[in-house]
């Protein structure tokens, strides 16, 4: 314990004053009887000590008293905070416990990118050696291949005005020259009462190469399906132009009904090709935020639509995070429509609120579908036309969690309700209204 601890309690000092007033008048008064003899009056000279030196114990209570209480406040906030200090000092030792044993390299950086620390974690990723530079003296930018740098100086701009940004990816260099993928999440923090940015990096480089190499596959994999796809086009077409020679001719009318057959055959064979095109385009690209009621703007624009009018009704600034192909799923729904839907005089797009996501509703006047053909038109090979349309345009929402289903009556017209979760849905503006 400090000085301070150990002070004389308040009232041995009184007593202590007492008794040092009381020892040195007495002294006095023997020195007075010594140089100055005159009768002595023992009485009247301790009455005078008593006396003075209950005065000084008087005199002195007060600022001594002030003293005490002060000082008590003193020691007790003294108390507090070194009590407060070690709590912090602790957390700390546990903070960086934990950060020194995660599998992520954690950077603390300055929000000009200055290195303030760095995790072990980190040292390995970057191929660093421990201590080899002072903190403040590497920016966090140096280690990034410099055609990813501006890109990486603006995303930590917004990550200091923000609470936090979604993961990003940069190629990046070691300190042996080695080059790396990585992928970053930036978060403001206070460190040591100084605004900083806590970075977590990943080494994502074997995820990298393992997406090259799937990519590489599905490049030769799609060139194969392309030119055995054109090869069996072009004999399909060879084929149904000899049975259609053939079918001119004179035949018995058992035989062209056979020939009927075979061109049926081959024209079933095309359509199931042509799916096989549109089916190999589905998620090969990566999903996008997309405006939603410019989707349907777009899909229309490649459709007749005669007397029948489109009503878009889906708010302006609604997004959906879809594959880049869900334009096709509009235009499926809008095609449907006005090919099957009868006595259709009008086709609505608008927009239902249900639990955390949003519902996306395409509805018309028209007749309507058949309860016991709700879920066999999302199959292939069902329908009036080719029965691929729906098929695809589910498996092409299914790729970021969107369904899709019909809910109309027969006679009032077809509904096809869209139920987009939660994360795959957001507004650039306040919320829209839902019907």
């Amino acid at each position: 314990m400090d000085a301070e601890a150990r002070q004389t309690p308040f009232d041995q000092r009184l007593f202590l004053i007492f008794m040092v007033t009381f020892a040195g008048m007495t002294t006095f008064e023997f020195a007075a009887q010594y140089l100055y003899p005159y009768p002595p009056d023992w009485r009247s000279n301790l009455v005078t000590s008593f006396f003075t030196s209950g005065l000084a114990v008087i005199i002195a209570y007060f600022p001594l008293n002030a003293y005490y209480r002060q000082s008590e406040r003193l020691l007790a906030e003294r108390e507090k905070n070194r009590a407060v200090e070690m709590e912090l000092r602790k957390n700390e030792e546990k903070f960086r416990m934990v950060i020194e044993n995660t599998l992520d390299g954690i950077v603390v950086a300055a929000l000009n990118g200055d290195v303030l620390y760095s995790n072990q974690a980190n040292a390995q990723i970057f191929d660093i050696e421990r201590g080899e530079y002072e903190p403040g003296s590497k920016n966090a930018l140096d280690f990034l291949h410099p055609a990813h740098r501006d890109r990486a100086r603006q995303n930590f701009c917004r990550s200091a005005e923000s609470d936090g940004e979604d993961p990003r990816e940069y190629l990046a260099v070691t300190a042996t020259g080695r080059p790396i993928w990585i992928e970053v999440v930036g978060k403001r923090w206070v460190y040591r009462d100084v605004p900083v940015l806590i970075l977590s990096v990943k080494d994502i480089t074997g995820r990298k190469q393992m997406e090259q190499a799937v990519l590489h596959a599905n490049k030769k994999l799609t060139l194969l399906s392309r030119i055995t796809r054109h090869d069996i086009s072009n004999q399909l077409q060879v084929l149904d132009n000899y049975t259609e020679l053939i079918r001119t001719t004179d035949l018995l009318p058992e035989y062209r009904a056979y020939f009927s057959r075979i061109h049926d055959a081959t024209s079933r064979i095309t359509s199931m090709i042509r799916f096989t095109q549109e089916y190999e385009d589905v998620g090969i690209s990566s999903a996008v935020w997309q405006n939603l009621p410019a989707l349907v703007a777009s899909a229309a624009n490649g459709i007749t639509l005669g007397n029948i009018t489109l009503e878009n009704d889906l708010p302006a600034d609604a997004e959906i995070f879809a594959d880049p192909l869900v334009v096709k799923v509009f235009f499926n729904l809008i095609d449907n429509a006005v090919r099957h839907g009868g006595r259709i005089r009008t086709i609505r797009f608008f927009l239902s609120g249900r639990g955390t996501g949003r519902v996306i509703v395409c509805a018309d006047d028209g007749d309507g579908i058949a309860p016991d053909e709700k879920e066999r038109i999302f199959a292939r090979g069902f329908g009036k036309n080719t029965g691929f349309g729906l098929a695809l345009s589910r498996e092409i929402l299914d790729i970021t969690g969107i369904t899709i289903k019909e809910t109309g009556g027969p006679g009032a017209g077809a509904q096809f309700e869209l139920a987009v979760p939660e994360d795959a849905w957001r507004t650039a503006g306040p919320a829209p209204a839902t019907h």
